[in-house]
């Protein structure tokens, strides 16, 4: 996977007649929905917070693996949110580039980086920030790997990523 999933995502809402309306839009029209920046900031949000526990826990709590070995794992067992996130990514930067130049584009890709890191910081100090931080990172460490953090029916916006991954694959 491209490294600037690292990096993407906002926390965005999405709304069920913007699902819709993306649902049924031709081809052509505008990549760009609420539904599918929502879903793009959850894959983005994870994404970093697997990379950043992976920075500051795996060796921290004795692990020989790279925070990338970490991510590139967890992006295995989600690739197909991961393959619909680039593919979107790529579009919506393409569509600020065309309407407004590469400083479109820059802003836009500024404002997914600021909001991804933003709220994979707050989870990450959630999970770790703790008296004992090498049993906060055991345990963070953990759900990555058992796959709790995978995305699953479970996952809060889970119709918003099928939605995304169905938009990509039709592309």
């Amino acid at each position: 996977m491209k490294t600037r999933l690292l990096v993407l995502v906002c926390v965005l809402s999405a709304s069920a007649a913007t699902w819709a309306t993306a649902q049924t839009a031709p081809l052509n029209a505008s990549p760009t929905s609420e539904s599918r920046d929502a879903s793009l900031a959850y894959f983005g949000t994870s994404n970093f917070v697997v990379g950043r526990i992976g920075r500051d826990c795996l060796s921290l709590v004795g692990r020989p693996e790279s925070p990338q070995d970490l991510v590139a794992a967890w992006q295995q067992r989600n690739a197909r949110y991961a393959l619909a996130a680039d593919k979107y990514m790529e579009a919506r930067l393409a569509e600020a580039e065309a309407n407004g130049g590469k400083a479109k584009r820059d802003s836009v890709m500024q404002e997914l980086n600021t909001a991804v890191q933003n709220g994979a910081s707050v989870i990450v100090k959630r999970w770790t920030n703790h008296p004992d931080k090498p049993e906060a990172c055991k345990k963070a460490l953990s759900l990555i790997d058992s796959g709790a953090f995978d995305i699953s029916p479970k996952s809060p916006m889970f119709g918003e990523l099928e939605a995304m991954v169905s938009w990509a694959e039709g592309r």
